[in-house]
């Protein structure tokens, strides 16, 4: 789950409210398993289990009649049919801990050429190294809450503009002038409507935030001061607003039905077929390129933390391996053009398509500000650590154990740091000695990250705790971080 846990016998805090009063199926692959694996340690004693046939697969978790944790696999039909032959493999050791049951998987990965490392992919596209040591920021243009939209309040903000394209672009110029030189920004709600509405097709840019001109001011402002522009895009959710909405392109159910969710900012929605998707991806792009937007990333939302949608309309009748196939494509689209792509959470699925996420954190309940499910332990720093790119301390220090400080978690997975340089509303740069604290901050974690970013993380242990905790690299270095006292060392 997420970046990984570990359940010594008999632990019980916080497992009723992760797994539901029975069971929980965790699609793998996904947002709920980042990876299709899990092992099992006695007195040294172990396996390592991997689902070989994962794009079905489910992680089936429970309590078993005792208290015990229980795991194994649940796996899906395909197209309502069993289809084809389901396999896991087991990989048993005489003497193991978790991390060998990690290093199982990346074996596995490697000896199945599955293994794509983030040098792999700087080979193919020379603009990814441009992320290294390079904070992240994300921000946000403007907000257009629909009435049937989860988020919506009646006697509430649901239209908003956080800043005009124009504004931005001179707050990053003072950001710039303050010593910060390298800066990769996501830009969300910078469509017609604003933030997830009107998907899979928003142009044109944000009228009320400055049109194409004020986005092409932004993006040459960024350019100019050697900033990484990228945009936040969506090619799933297919929202009935949009003007290229055509029901015969949606995800199809066996019954003939569609999928529904009102959930997000845009209102009523279904989901496209991915089969459908690059076409909309390449009609987004070339507008983009017509009108001399200078775009260099782009962020294709739930891509790779949502499981592929199997449909069965017969014109684009396909399984979900086949939907994540399609996925790949619009992310190999835009790679091929230069662009680092990224998406929102490092699942298996999709990572060797993608230089950079979101977020890869841990599973807290709640996730936001929640107490860590079991203890948490980096299995996917220790898998992959040197593919994907993976910035921390994220909103609201979302996805880190209540208490702890998603600075130590940068620290210790050698990851990318988030730079906050906007008040709360994130209208305004922050007071001038908190924006020069803030660059000094994430210039020191984005230096570890460019001396490690292509490196293994060959070892986690705990020092004689939980809050105490040492990560050594295929390089010899070693970080030991320290939760109680929020402190960390750096050495050899």
């Amino acid at each position: 789950m997420r970046n990984g846990f570990i359940l010594p016998d008999g632990y019980k805090k916080n497992i009723l409210s992760t797994i539901g009063f029975e069971h929980y199926l965790r699609k793998i692959n996904t947002g709920d398993c980042y990876m299709p694996f899990w092992g099992r340690v006695c007195d040294g004693h172990g396996f390592c289990a991997i689902a070989l046939t994962p794009y079905d697969a489910c992680m089936f978790s429970s309590l078993g009649r005792h208290g015990a944790f229980v795991n194994s696999v649940h796996w899906m039909s395909s197209l309502g049919k069993l289809s084809y032959e389901r396999k896991i493999k087991f990989i048993f050791h005489d003497n193991c801990d978790y991390n060998t049951v990690a290093k199982d998987y990346r074996k596995y990965l490697i000896e199945t050429n599955q293994f794509v490392s983030i040098d792999d992919k700087i080979s193919k596209n020379e603009n990814i190294r441009k992320m290294i040591g390079t904070p992240v920021l994300h921000h946000r243009i403007f907000t257009n809450i629909q009435p049937e939209s989860k988020f919506y309040k009646k006697n509430g903000e649901n239209k908003k503009l956080t800043a005009s394209f124009e504004k931005r672009a001179e707050q990053i110029r003072k950001i710039k002038n303050a010593g910060l030189e390298k800066l990769y920004i996501h830009t969300d709600g910078w469509g017609r409507l604003g933030y997830d509405n009107l998907h899979p097709y928003i142009l044109p840019p944000c009228p009320e935030a400055g049109g194409w001109k004020g986005l092409k001011i932004l993006a040459d402002t960024c350019r100019e001061l050697n900033y990484i522009f990228a945009l936040h895009d969506q090619y799933r959710d297919f929202y009935y607003s949009s003007p290229v909405f055509d029901m015969n392109k949606a995800v199809t159910k066996i019954d003939g039905s569609h999928p529904y969710c009102s959930i997000w900012d845009g209102g009523r929605h279904t989901f496209l077929c991915a089969s459908q998707a690059l076409g909309f991806v390449k009609k987004t792009y070339s507008e983009l390129e017509e009108h001399n937007i200078d775009v260099q990333g782009a962020y294709l939302d739930v891509f790779s933390v949502m499981n592929g949608d199997e449909c069965f309309h017969p014109g684009h009748k396909i399984t979900r391996e086949q939907s994540i196939k399609y996925r790949a494509g619009c992310f190999d689209y835009l790679n091929g053009k230069g662009f680092i792509m990224s998406s929102e959470e490092p699942a298996m699925q999709l990572l060797n398509n993608i230089a950079l996420v979101h977020h890869g954190p841990y599973t807290l309940r709640p996730q936001e500000n929640g107490k860590a499910v079991g203890i948490p332990v980096p299995l996917g720093s220790l898998v992959y650590h040197d593919c994907i790119l993976i910035p921390w301390d994220w909103w609201h220090n979302w996805g880190i154990p209540k208490g702890e400080k998603g600075m130590l978690h940068c620290v210790l997975n050698a990851g990318l740091p988030y730079f906050h340089p906007f008040n709360e509303n994130e209208t305004e740069l922050i007071d001038n000695d908190d924006l020069l604290n803030e660059i000094d901050k994430v210039k020191t974690l984005a230096g570890i990250q460019a001396n490690l970013y292509n490196k293994e993380m060959i070892k986690h242990e705990f020092l004689g705790c939980y809050e105490k905790q040492r990560a050594v690299y295929s390089d010899k270095t070693v970080i030991t971080i320290d939760l109680k006292n929020n402190t960390y060392e750096i050495g050899e």
